[in-house]
């Protein structure tokens, strides 16, 4: 069993002298494609009456009452219903919000990559995206030649690849050229095709970033166990993104600290429920016998005056069991991290992800069992509570 630290950002806001803060997943540094509610920002000056909304600190509020001034959302619960996030932050949400999802089209984000080689969207649904990792500590490359012209060829190549999307400017004898007009470029091979080919002896540049990493992942490229499956079986939506394998350098026995931006470039439609980076971490061999439930926390309501039924839908979570196994020398340091985990939000990817890739979820220990009855084996037991389905 894997377990990643969601990495969080303390985000605070302040009024009339007093500081709120609040702690959330770390969000991006930039964003496209999220459109969020378009309600006023709270103006302490104006009335607002009953059924109104407003946004402050990210946040939606809907007035409680007519006459409403001069109240602060923070301080009045009595004046203010909470509604939670906007729709950009709602992935960022740590300790409430089950069920609530950030939605947009052909969206990109980009985060600030920083001692951390794991990324996870949970409660996503997605079509294609392409992750892209670049280090800011290495210099854009500038007047790379991509040879001379010969007037019949039309395909050069950069020499570091893959180029990190939309960061090149192609010249020929210093002409900057227009892409999708005058060249089309393959990202991943660094590969750069002329509508027309360079003239004989035309010096040809270009400008660019490598990336670290890029990778293209498709619903067809995510949780085929078979060539067979990948082939014929029918595809359910895919809720789970798990992305682990981003490079960690290590020198000498010192862990490298990236200076890394994280670039997400989705197309068509996304949903994303929770998105978190952080260390990975080994807690040991998952064992058959762990399990998964899925539990609904709807609740059936009835008026006490009339007797009247409904139901409140407060969404559902999964709740796993996690068995595993280590060696009993390894007692000490088990125990250790998971003392050190207990309390917070955590990604848990089981050690089997193709075959267990379900229980893979952003859970909390409610306790766990570490038993010392074996005096090689240790089996230990953990109950985790999904904050979000």
């Amino acid at each position: 069993m894997y377990y990643v630290v969601p990495q969080t950002k303390e985000i605070s806001t302040t009024y009339n002298g007093k500081t709120y803060k609040r702690l959330v997943y770390k969000p991006f540094k930039s964003a496209s494609g999220i459109i969020d509610e378009n309600y006023p920002e709270w103006d302490s000056t104006t009335t607002y009456n009953q059924g109104e909304y407003v946004i402050y600190w990210n946040r939606i509020y809907r007035s409680a009452a007519d006459g409403n001034q001069g109240n602060f959302p923070l301080e009045h619960p009595d004046m203010w219903v909470d509604y939670g996030f906007v729709n950009s932050y709602r992935m960022f949400s740590i300790d409430e919000g089950i069920g609530a999802v950030t939605k947009g089209s052909d969206v990109v984000l980009e985060f600030d990559f920083v001692t951390a080689d794991t990324i996870a969207l949970i409660g996503a649904k997605w079509n294609k995206v392409i992750i892209e990792q670049v280090d800011n500590d290495e210099a854009p490359i500038t007047g790379e030649s991509l040879g001379q012209g010969d007037g019949a060829t039309t395909k050069f190549a950069t020499q570091k690849k893959p180029v990190y999307m939309y960061s090149e400017t192609v010249y020929i004898d210093g002409t900057q050229q227009m892409r999708d007009q005058d060249y089309a470029i393959d990202y991943f091979s660094g590969e750069i095709t002329f509508a027309n080919a360079p003239a004989s002896g035309a010096n040809i540049t270009i400008d660019y970033t490598p990336t670290l990493k890029t990778m293209e992942i498709t619903g067809r490229d995510y949780g085929a166990t078979s060539f067979y499956e990948y082939f014929y079986s029918a595809w359910a939506d895919k809720t789970r993104l798990i992305i682990n394998d981003f490079t960690r350098l290590i020198v000498d026995g010192l862990v490298w600290t990236p200076n890394s931006t994280l670039r997400l470039t989705f197309t068509g439609d996304v949903e994303i429920g929770a998105f978190v980076m952080g260390l990975q971490e080994d807690l040991g061999a998952t064992l058959y016998g762990s399990s998964m439930q899925i539990q609904d926390k709807s609740k059936v309501m009835i008026d006490e005056f009339t007797g009247a039924r409904k139901i409140v839908r407060y969404g559902k979570v999964r709740v796993l069991k996690a068995l595993v196994y280590n060696d009993m020398g390894d007692f000490s340091e088990v125990a250790r991290k998971i003392n050190a985990i207990t309390g917070k939000n955590v990604l848990w990817i089981p050690s089997e992800e193709d075959r267990f890739a379900e229980m893979s979820n952003i859970a909390y220990i409610s306790d766990a069992d570490l038993p010392i009855d074996n005096p090689k084996a240790l089996k230990a037991s953990m109950n985790l509570i999904g904050v979000i389905e």
